[in-house]
């Protein structure tokens, strides 16, 4: 075999060569870059769908809005849907911000896509993305999310599980036990006093709803200032 053949087979190797798994200090994996970009590219598609779901129904609940059912019990469910959807873009934005300034691992970007797919399923059901629900529950369901993204959350980060994806921060594994905790609260309170039906369980729920947006920004001052 000539040397001009030995070249060519090595051009050809090195041509179908796959990038390094563990890249140099300083160089970038192209995987990682990819996972990134599908990360980012998925939350703000649904930061996109949110605001679009925000101010379509916004507006047209302010076009049939009349004034003698203000304080009906369906005008403050339906409220506690637009707090649950703010809730959704305040944290996902902060999420979305906080993943430009990581490199992400395959867990991050699976995480992302079950809790935005799971929160998206909610708002669905409060009939601010479709005005069909799958479940007549939605305060069950909203709960049920806050305990999944606590409980899972705790389960992926607090190293307990892979010391790999620990971000070894006490304070926001307390805000994550707490919101697992409330949720679950929420839960009970959904089941038995139907804030569907019951203006006491409705109340309760925007009690809940209030204490979860306090826990969002205490968590995101502690992850901002620590990133």
């Amino acid at each position: 075999m000539s040397k001009s053949d030995d070249k060519q087979r090595e051009g050809f190797k090195s041509y179908f060569k796959l990038p390094p798994f563990c890249p140099k200090a300083g160089e970038t994996n192209k995987v990682d870059e990819a996972k990134k970009n599908f990360q980012s590219m998925w939350v703000g598609g649904l930061l996109g769908s949110l605001f679009f779901a925000f101010t379509f129904n916004i507006l047209k609940d302010f076009s049939d809005i009349d004034f003698s059912q203000l304080f009906a019990l369906y005008t403050w469910q339906r409220g506690l849907g637009y707090a649950f959807l703010l809730w959704c873009m305040i944290y996902f934005t902060i999420s979305n911000f906080l993943n430009s300034h990581a490199t992400p691992h395959i867990v991050d970007v699976l995480f992302d896509i079950g809790q935005t797919s799971f929160a998206f399923f909610v708002l669905y059901n409060f009939g601010l993305i479709d005005s069909s629900p799958v479940i007549e529950r939605p305060f069950l369901v909203m709960n049920l999310y806050f305990m999944t993204l606590g409980f899972s959350s705790l389960l992926l980060y607090s190293g307990r599980w892979c010391k790999e994806l620990s971000d070894k921060q006490p304070a926001v594994n307390a805000c994550r036990l707490i919101i697992l905790l409330l949720g679950l609260v929420g839960l009970v309170l959904a089941c038995f006093l139907k804030p569907e039906s019951n203006s006491l369980g409705l109340s309760l729920q925007w009690l809940l709803m209030g204490c979860h947006g306090l826990l969002m920004w205490s968590y995101a001052l502690q992850r901002v200032s620590s990133d």
